[in-house]
């Protein structure tokens, strides 16, 4: 009788300090943000035909900062630019007149906006919306417009 309990009591002391340890690192999880969907979300930013960007910052307030390389046949003048969760023609800043020649890039900083107002996140957070982008082709005069994906994590202060 007494080698059973015995047996009884190291085996619940056993699985009790397996569970225990296990609770520790679940904890420990949480506590680190790994439980968290975007914690492992990078930024990204797919533009269509000859244009490529790269995210160099998003504010808390929305504001982001994009690098946009273009590498069309001719040099290009960047009128406007959008950033919206849900509409991709919704240019929010028309007055850019940045110039871009071939092979050449321009720094774009837009406001970006979700479900009709104003994105504003927590630092950790992160933004999936829609690019786009007016431009005129130079040697042409032609209007063009060219839309993308961005995927962006808020990393500044505004």
């Amino acid at each position: 009788m007494i080698l059973k309990s015995q047996s009884a009591i190291q085996y619940l002391i056993t699985y009790g300090w397996a569970i225990l340890i296990v609770a520790i690192a679940l904890a420990v999880f949480v506590a680190l943000g790994v439980t968290k969907p975007g914690a492992f979300i990078g930024n990204s930013c797919i533009m269509q035909g000859d244009f490529t960007c790269g995210i160099s910052s998003m504010a808390t307030n929305g504001v982001i900062t994009l690098s946009i390389v273009q590498d069309t046949s001719s040099s290009i003048l960047i009128l406007g630019a959008g950033c919206n969760a849900t509409n991709p023609t919704t240019l929010t800043d028309t007055n850019l007149n940045l110039h871009a020649n071939i092979a050449g890039n321009a720094t774009i900083t837009i406001q970006c906006y979700s479900g009709g107002s104003q994105f504003r996140g927590k630092i950790g957070s992160s933004y999936t919306g829609l690019l786009s982008i007016e431009y005129i082709d130079e040697d042409t005069s032609l209007p063009h417009y060219v839309s993308g994906k961005i995927t962006a994590k808020v990393n500044l202060q505004s």
